[in-house]
């Protein structure tokens, strides 16, 4: 698959949709092509792709060395039934984005804005931007601000196809239109947090505007039996071959005892049957969970899960890219687990509280305490409300499975398979008397004390980790020994 694709489909998706909806009528010029590459942090390359696709498409004129110009001509009524055909079939998903980019992106704002060193990290992201930051929208003005300095690509990837899926939200209001239509006078000057706040009274203001237009238009235009389009968070990645999402997922079935170790996996034609893809990509899989040492492979006899640690090699693009990925998540859990833990609990039946519990006391008994995020995720994933944000889970949870390769080396260690054993049991604990807020604090300083054992630069993360396997091998010091 061609590199950025995600990012070519997104920025073409985002131009074509405010042509068809008459953002940018006939005539009128597109950004260039270096502002669009500050907009969307994203190589020349990349924006030459999608404008070559909106040539294609007769959308635009593109000419070297000249603004590409809008060549679409579209009537008020085309305009209006290009919106009723996209936001239609999205109604139940924007009505869930609100709550949802609350649970996801709001604590983000919040921890940079008790972030002390924070100006220190987001002036040179001001002097690159400053060409357009005046006149940025301030959806944008908050990606650059506050997720383009966290340096976590999974984060970034995630606000920017939400803003895709829910497209009016790329309006160019700015915070002195969006003052005049609240009729809210006008400060001097605006904080951050003001022009949120402005944004999202905004928000509720066009929302209710959008789902006015929805009912009109679906019966006008005949779209009442038209299938809903729910969202689907696009992973930008760049190598994005099946294998690494397979071997992840046959992984975590692994360590979840669906293929004990000892045993033999299916077949491939039955492995292939069973999760979809060709016997190629079973083939490649089976190759990466052989080097990382989940897996052997004897010829003729079928491939043996044996779990036995080998040296990771990081200069591997893949897999270097897939750790890369896992630290990313994490640091996206430790800043929305709870948040997401509290919604979630507080519409779920109690009893269902007891079933989590047991589960996690299971792992804990089985000394496997380093699967409970996986418990919690698939938890939320099968319970929260928002269906956004069990998308964005259940994304989330491919890639922690990928942390599970790191402890390969511990797994005979009784120190690590006991170190999360206080704070599970506490847990547990907070479940049976309905303590949810307790619970929910919990999960996330476990999720935080986790991330802490990788690095924040990638480069270094095998050598930190060495040494996290060095400290858990190490037998545990009593306090007479170490006084003797």
């Amino acid at each position: 698959m061609e590199k950025n694709i995600g990012l070519n489909e997104l920025i073409y998706d985002y131009y074509e949709s405010r042509i068809l909806f008459g953002h940018y009528k006939y005539g009128d010029p597109l950004p260039s092509i270096s502002q669009i590459c500050d907009i969307f942090q994203v190589g020349r390359n990349t924006v030459r792709a999608a404008f070559s696709r909106l040539n294609e498409k007769g959308y635009i004129l593109s000419e070297e060395r000249k603004a590409s110009i809008v060549v679409y001509q579209g009537t008020p009524e085309d305009f209006e039934k290009n919106q009723a055909s996209y936001f239609v079939p999205r109604e139940d998903g924007i009505r869930d984005f609100s709550l949802a980019a609350k649970l996801l992106f709001l604590p983000v704002w919040e921890k940079e804005l008790k972030n002390s060193s924070k100006l220190n990290q987001i002036i040179p992201y001001r002097k690159k931007y400053e060409k357009f930051m005046d006149e940025a929208p301030s959806m944008v003005k908050f990606c650059v601000e506050n997720i383009f300095p966290m340096n976590n690509g999974l984060l970034s990837n995630l606000y920017w196809e939400c803003l895709r899926y829910v497209n009016f939200l790329h309006s160019d209001w700015k915070a002195e239109d969006l003052a005049q239509a609240l009729g809210t006078p006008m400060p001097s000057s605006l904080t951050l947090s003001q022009i949120l706040q402005l944004e999202e009274n905004y928000y509720s203001i066009k929302r209710q505007e959008l789902m006015e237009f929805i009912n009109v238009t679906r019966e006008k235009y005949h779209l009442e039996s038209i299938k809903p389009i729910p969202f689907k968070w696009n992973i930008y990645r760049q190598r994005p071959q099946v294998r690494y999402s397979l071997a992840a997922k046959i992984i975590g079935e692994i360590f979840w005892g669906r293929y004990p170790i000892g045993s033999f996996l299916p077949p491939l034609t039955d492995m292939a049957e069973q999760y979809g893809v060709s016997l190629i990509t079973v083939r490649r899989t089976l190759s990466v969970l052989n080097s990382l040492g989940v897996t052997t492979s004897y010829r003729g006899s079928g491939t043996k899960v044996c779990m036995e640690s080998k040296p990771i090699d990081l200069s591997t693009s893949d897999i270097h890219e897939d750790l890369r990925l896992h630290r990313e998540s994490l640091q996206f859990l430790a800043l929305t687990i709870r948040g997401v833990l509290l919604f979630t609990l507080e519409a779920t039946p109690i009893e269902r509280y007891q079933k989590l519990a047991q589960d996690l006391s299971e792992v804990r008994e089985k000394k496997q305490g380093f699967l409970c995020f996986g418990i919690i995720m698939d938890f939320i994933c099968e319970e929260c409300p928002s269906a956004m944000v069990r998308e964005c889970y259940s994304k989330l949870e491919d890639f922690i499975v990928w942390g599970c390769i790191m402890v390969l080396p511990l797994l005979k260690s009784e120190r690590f398979t006991t170190m999360h054993d206080k704070g599970i049991q506490q847990m547990e604990i907070h479940l049976s008397s309905h303590d949810i807020e307790a619970f929910a604090n919990d999960c996330q300083a476990l999720m935080e004390a986790h991330l802490k054992n990788s690095s924040s630069n990638i480069e270094t993360f095998a050598d930190d980790w060495d040494a996290f396997i060095l400290a858990a091998k190490e037998p545990e010091v009593t306090k007479n020994e170490s006084s003797t």
